[in-house]
Formats: C-alpha cells, sequence, structure tokens
C-alpha cells in the first residue's frame, strides 16, 4: 500500500475571489485556480468552489485540506459567514469540501490567520513568536499567532481587527458598525472617500484608480490613502503595544500601491508606538510569500 501523498489543498476564501491551489510541505503551488467570490447565490458560489476544487485536483492524492475563510467563521460547526459574501451566511463549507474530496481532514482558519499562519512558517515572520497579520483589500483583516502557536479566541475570530473602533470617525461600515478601520482604510473607503472629497473617478472605479491619482501627484488622492494608511498604522501599533508583538505583517492588493501606502503607513506606526520603548517591532513588514500567503498557510495547517 502507498503511502499518502504530502500534497495538499489550499483554499482562500476572500471578498473578492476564491483560489484553489494544491500545495506541498515546501510551499510550492503546482495547481492553481481563481473565480470572483461575488456569486449570485449561495448555491451557485458553492458551485463555483465545487468546480475549482475538482479541477485542481486533477486526479492527484490529496492528504489534507486546509480552507482559510474571511470572518466569522465558527470552526466547531465548520461553517463560515463572510462579512463581504452576504449570500453566505453560515455556510457549510467544511461539509462541501469533505463531500467534494472525500477528503476527513479538513482544517477551517481565518483567512488572515492563514496568510500568518504561512508567513510564520516559510515567510516574512520566521522564527518569530508573536505576530499579528494585516491584509487590507476589500476589506481589512486580521489574524494572530502567540507563543508560537495559531491564537483563534474563544469563538474562532481572534484578531479580528478590521471591525475595531479608533476614534474621530463617524464612518458607518458595511457590517453595521460605526468608525470601524475597515469603514476608513480598506480599498473601497478609501476609493469612496476621494471620489466624496472630489476626485474625478466613475462609480466603478477600483483603489487602484485612486493609487494611480495619487501617484501623478492628485492632492485628493494622496489623502486618501494617507487617512486609510493613518488608520491602519494606529490600529497596528494599538496591538503591537496590547500583544508585545514580534512582527507585523501586511497584505493584500492595497499593499501593492508602493511608496504612496507604506510611508504614510510606517510613519504613523512609528509615532503612535513611540512612547512604547519595550516593543521590538521597528516596523510593518510585507509578505515574503505575496498574494499566495494565505494559500500556502491555509494548506500547510491542514498537514498539521
Amino acid at each position: 500500500m502507498s503511502a499518502v501523498a504530502p500534497v495538499a489543498i489550499g483554499i482562500d476564501i476572500g471578498a473578492t475571489k476564491i483560489a484553489v491551489g494544491l500545495i506541498s510541505p515546501s510551499g510550492a503551488i503546482t495547481h492553481r485556480k481563481e473565480t470572483p467570490s461575488k456569486g449570485n447565490s449561495s448555491e451557485g458560489l458553492a458551485t463555483d468552489l465545487a468546480n475549482l476544487i475538482r479541477e485542481v485536483v486533477h486526479g492527484e492524492e490529496i492528504s489534507s485540506v486546509g480552507i482559510g475563510s474571511a470572518g466569522p467563521i465558527d470552526v466547531q460547526r465548520g461553517t463560515i459567514s463572510p462579512v463581504n459574501i452576504p449570500i453566505w451566511r453560515d455556510f457549510p463549507v467544511v461539509e462541501l469540501v469533505r463531500d467534494i474530496t472525500k477528503i476527513k481532514k479538513v482544517s477551517l482558519l481565518g483567512d488572515v490567520v492563514a496568510l500568518v499562519y504561512g508567513e510564520f512558517k516559510l515567510g516574512a515572520a520566521r522564527n518569530k513568536l508573536n505576530i499579528l497579520g494585516l491584509v487590507v483589500s476589500t476589506g481589512i483583516g486580521g489574524g494572530l499567532i502567540l507563543n508560537g502557536e495559531v491564537y483563534n479566541g474563544s469563538t474562532w475570530n481572534g484578531g479580528y481587527i478590521g471591525h475595531t473602533l479608533i476614534g474621530g470617525s463617524d464612518k458607518k461600515c458595511f457590517c453595521g458598525g460605526v468608525g470601524c478601520i475597515e469603514a476608513i482604510a480598506s480599498g473601497p473607503s478609501m476609493t469612496k472617500w476621494a471620489k466624496d472629497n472630489g476626485l474625478p473617478i466613475s462609480n466603478d472605479a477600483k483603489f487602484e484608480d485612486v493609487a494611480k491619482a495619487a501617484l501623478e501627484g492628485n492632492a485628493i488622492a494622496i489623502e486618501a490613502i494617507r487617512l486609510g494608511a493613518q488608520a491602519i498604522g494606529i490600529a497596528a501599533a494599538n496591538a503591537s503595544a496590547f500583544l508585545d508583538l514580534d512582527a507585523v505583517i501586511l497584505g493584500g492588493g492595497v499593499s501593492e500601491s508602493g511608496e504612496i501606502f507604506w510611508k504614510p503607513l510606517q510613519e504613523a506606526f512609528a509615532q503612535s508606538k513611540a512612547h512604547n520603548k519595550f516593543l521590538k517591532v521597528q516596523e510593518i513588514s510585507s509578505c515574503d510569500l505575496g498574494k499566495d500567503a494565505g494559500l500556502i498557510g491555509a494548506a500547510l495547517h491542514g498537514m498539521i
């Protein structure tokens, strides 16, 4: 009887897309597919995910599956209710994946927990024990490694930093709260601020359009990004002080906009933590594993 192949399926469920890949223990991705996560119905999006899994597996022998999903999640029930995927509420993703793959060993994590786990094992946070991971994209997610272990919290949503509050904002968030970091600093939130304050962009403009305008010197676009970056820097500094972290890792589409985002982010982080001389974190780091850090981390966690 042959040994079970070490390759695992990684699934990354985010507000914009769902990605599925085959991942080796070294983090190599051998097959990868993705689809938008904006389906018309719960059943339709479930079918899209099922088809992705079948395409990626392609006859390979699989040892395990790791799922990283935007939250809230419920690990005990194997369900997810991503804030930015309203058609999936209490969606039984673990049951679906087990039905398709016939594999019992299925791990479920928050999507940013998966990212930070990947960076902890193979990336920018190797040899660190206390790490905050952040993703800034359609939404803002967070995940924690504490004392070298994934920290899930009592509801498996530890690190849910995007829906914590900072002072000085009355913005209504998609989740229903007022003043959430996500309502200030997500890609769509910065884009909306820029348009509302006079940047001549279309109603369907993306954050990339704001970043492009900022790089061309537009003052409104620059200020929109500065305000968002400042909110994230303050939140990251607060978390660093509260948890005495070794590292803060940041990924997501907004993080790819370059110095126009990273410079005010690092400045806000440094200013906010300046009085905490004991902190080991000197600056916020980018992901070594790139856009697939969460996909890789989910699969690696599934191998445990």
